[in-house]
């Protein structure tokens, strides 16, 4: 192998691997300055103050006490959201039963009341548009599904019956 072999291989290399660099300097660039300790500690407080000043005493100790504030659905009767203290995703339940998870991401990075705040407000304004923006992902299987699931295939393929002889 040649010396400009070597060297054109040398070249490309560099290439590939700064590449990606360059990207995410870019990328960092473009978002601006990030805020400083000092600042998003502010933003918290602030946050959970407008969160306290805008959920009723009822709702502000459900969040406290259960880690979750329930927002009744006016769409669906008998739909209820549950919003995480952290205000991360959102819990769907009908009858009391989990059905669903529903993400919805803000645009800039906002303090965990504010989201909180974000997902309230949006599904009692407007919840078929929330619904619509959101992101939904099936419930899990609840574990006694699950195994009822198993217990049932298992007397399916032995061919045992409930117990009548």
């Amino acid at each position: 192998m040649g010396e400009r072999a070597v060297l054109a291989l040398s070249a490309g290399g560099v290439a590939l691997w700064a590449l990606p660099v360059l990207v995410l300097w870019w990328r960092e660039a473009r978002r601006g300055p990030r805020p400083t300790r000092a600042q998003r500690r502010a933003a918290r407080a602030r946050a959970a103050r407008t969160l306290a000043a805008l959920l009723t005493a009822e709702e502000r100790a459900q969040l406290r006490r259960r880690g979750y504030l329930a927002v009744p659905s006016r769409a669906v009767p008998g739909r209820v959201y549950r919003i995480p203290r952290g205000g991360d995703r959102v819990e769907v339940y009908e009858g009391g039963r989990h059905v669903a998870t529903l993400c919805v991401e803000p645009a800039a990075p906002l303090p965990a009341p504010e989201r909180v705040l974000l997902h309230k407000l949006l599904l009692e304004g407007d919840e078929r548009a929330y619904l619509r923006a959101a992101r939904a992902f099936p419930a899990p299987p609840a574990p006694w599904d699950v195994a009822r699931a198993w217990l049932a295939r298992g007397r399916a393929t032995t061919g045992a019956d409930d117990g009548a002889d």
